[in-house]
């Protein structure tokens, strides 16, 4: 007799399918890499008005707080929470905090220090206000929903959760005040299994790849590296959240001939890009862990990476190098020593082994049969 296969639901962001972003990539790969399950996807909105039943329910993304609490409470009071699985995607509250804090100072000339859950309660009515809906709900939230507390809650009670790194696991315990480390499993972001080491000629000193917005900090980078003697060339697209951002990148790298922007592209495109670089150059005010590193590394490049990500957890020195976002005055001698790096063994070949997405694809498939198989026995 055929076994039916498990189904599954990633409970998503409302706008998950109009804003492509990491989570849209990373649970993608996931579906596309995974054997025994049978995954669909579900915002909000299509939740509330879907009837199907699922093995397992894996909410996603505990920073987009007000849509975790409302698939929260909908899994709570039909009694799903043994069913129900957490994809973090956190990104440190410490830092956060500190980012937005001077954000805040440079735009208004005022030290204020404002919770990155706060700030999230804000967002919430934005983007209700923008999409014609859950402008109430979210106007509850603000004056009645204590989003530490909702969080913890779930992470305690829900059958399990899914990080990105252990440096992830440990700002969730640490942000949400979470004293017994829940049950867990560890699935890092892979790679294609395409992606090689070329020999091909590089050209291109310094590649700087990701969405041109102030929290990938490219201005920073840009004034920190424009007396250096190399050519560094920007790839990624405009956020049109962040237009005024984007509007000073282009002026300052219009004024400058050795640092280029090439503008949105495929990921054949990037690839090429990165076969074509020496070393790839992220400084991230925060990141959970960075894809661009980890697909720029094993491309043949050194990478210098920010210090408020993971990356350091996979990717080995002398190919990575480290900068502190919000203090770049040592940019210039790690761009010189990444080079110098290169100089010496070129772009030799590495070896992903586990870091692919079919192996991750084929991780969370396994940890997840188990899971279901021991709430159904």
């Amino acid at each position: 007799m055929r076994r039916e296969p498990l189904n599954a639901v990633f409970l998503v962001r409302d706008d998950f399918h109009e804003k492509f972003g990491g989570d849209t990539f990373q649970i993608q790969n996931y579906i596309n890499n995974t054997r025994d399950i049978a995954f669909k996807i579900l915002t909000l909105a299509e939740f509330r008005r879907n009837k199907e039943k699922f093995d397992a329910y894996i909410i996603t993304n505990i920073d987009r707080s007000f849509e975790v609490i409302e698939f929260h409470n909908a899994l709570k009071s039909n009694f799903l929470l043994e069913r129900t699985f957490v994809l973090t995607i956190h990104h440190d509250f410490r830092v956060v905090e500190k980012f937005n804090t001077r954000r805040i100072q440079r735009k208004t000339g005022l030290s204020v220090r404002i919770s990155p859950l706060y700030i999230e309660k804000f967002k919430a009515i934005y983007r209700s206000i923008r999409h014609g809906r859950y402008l109430l709900e979210s106007l509850k939230h603000l004056f009645f929903i204590n989003y530490q507390k909702n969080i913890r809650q779930l992470i305690k009670n829900c059958r399990g959760i899914i990080c990105i790194a252990n440096g992830e696991l440990n700002s969730i315990l640490r942000d949400f005040a979470i004293e017994i480390t829940p049950n867990h499993v560890i699935i890092r972001n892979g790679i294609n299994k395409s992606y090689k080491t070329s020999d091909s000629d590089r050209h291109i000193d310094i590649l700087v790849c990701g969405r041109i917005e102030e929290r990938k900090n490219q201005i920073g980078i840009i004034e920190a590296c424009r007396k250096l003697n190399y050519n560094f060339f920007f790839i990624g697209n405009i956020n049109t959240n962040n237009n005024g951002y984007g509007r000073e990148f282009l002026k300052k790298i219009s004024s400058l001939n050795n640092f280029k922007y090439i503008g949105s592209c495929s990921p054949e495109e990037i690839h090429a890009y990165y076969q074509q670089s020496k070393c790839h150059l992220s400084a991230s005010y925060f990141e959970v862990s960075s894809l661009v590193d980890l697909e720029s590394y094993y491309s043949g490049c050194t990478v210098i990476s920010s210090e408020n990500g993971y990356s350091n957890e996979i990717l080995n020195a002398p190919g990575l190098y480290t900068v502190d976002p919000f203090n770049l005055e040592d940019i210039e001698n790690k761009v010189k020593l990444a080079l110098h790096s290169y100089s010496i063994t070129g772009p030799f070949p590495r070896e992903a082994e586990e870091l692919t997405w079919e192996h991750a694809g084929q991780r969370l498939n396994d940890w997840l049969a188990t899971q279901i198989s021991n709430i159904n026995s």
